[in-house]
C-alpha cells in the first residue's frame, strides 16, 4: 500500500467521523459554538519564512518529477495556488460561506454534506465542509485532483491558521503548507 493510499484511507476515516459526530446544530438552529467563533474576516499575516515554506513545499514535490516537466509544473502550481490575502467566513445556522480573495464564495452545510458545484475555473467539483475537532475542514474534489484546507482558530479567536493540502495523480507527493491570518472583523 502506497503512502497516498494510506493517506486517503486516513482521510476517509476522519471524514466519516466528522460527518457523524458534529452533524447536529445547537438548540434553536444556532451553529455549534466551535463553528460560530469562526464568523469574521481575516487578513493574511504570514511571514516571509511562511511564504518561503510554501514555495519550498511546492519545489519539494516538483523536484521529484521528470526534469523536463519541472519548470512548467512549478510555474503552473505556483500560479494556480496564490495565497489568498483575505478569507471571510460567514456562519448562518448550519451553513458556512467561505470567501477567499479572488473567489466568488460558496455556501455549504458544516456537517460534511457534499455539494456538487463548479469552481472558479468552471470545472465540476464536489465540496464538503465539516467540523474536525475545533477546526473546519474544507475539501474540494475535482477530476484532476483535490484541495483541502483545515482552518483552526486560536483560543483567543484572533488568529486563523490554514493547513493547505494539494493532491493529484499527476503529483508524486501531496503538497502541504501552512498559512496564518489575523482577524480584522467579527466577534
Amino acid at each position: 500500500m502506497t503512502n497516498r493510499d494510506q493517506w486517503n484511507r486516513a482521510l476517509l476515516a476522519v471524514w466519516a467521523l466528522a460527518c457523524v459526530l458534529p452533524a447536529a446544530s445547537a438548540p434553536g438552529g444556532e451553529p455549534p459554538p466551535a463553528v460560530a467563533g469562526f464568523h469574521g474576516t481575516y487578513e493574511y499575516a504570514g511571514s516571509a519564512d511562511e511564504q518561503q515554506a510554501r514555495l519550498d513545499a511546492i519545489d519539494a514535490t516538483v523536484d521529484q518529477m521528470a526534469r523536463f516537466m519541472r519548470v512548467f509544473a512549478r510555474k503552473r502550481i505556483r500560479g494556480a495556488t496564490p495565497i489568498p490575502l483575505t478569507t471571510e467566513i460567514r456562519i448562518d445556522g448550519d451553513e458556512i460561506t467561505l470567501v477567499r480573495t479572488g473567489e466568488t464564495g460558496l455556501t455549504t452545510r458544516h456537517d460534511g454534506t457534499p455539494m456538487l458545484t463548479t469552481g472558479d475555473s468552471d470545472a465540476p467539483q464536489t465540496v464538503t465542509r465539516a467540523l474536525v475537532g475545533a477546526c473546519i475542514k474544507h475539501h474540494a474534489q475535482q477530476e484532476k485532483g483535490s484541495g483541502s484546507d483545515l482552518y483552526c482558530l486560536s483560543a483567543d479567536g484572533q488568529t486563523l491558521t490554514a493547513t493547505v493540502t494539494i493532491a493529484s495523480d499527476h503529483l508524486p507527493t501531496d503538497i502541504v503548507y501552512g498559512l496564518t491570518y489575523r482577524r480584522t472583523s467579527g466577534p
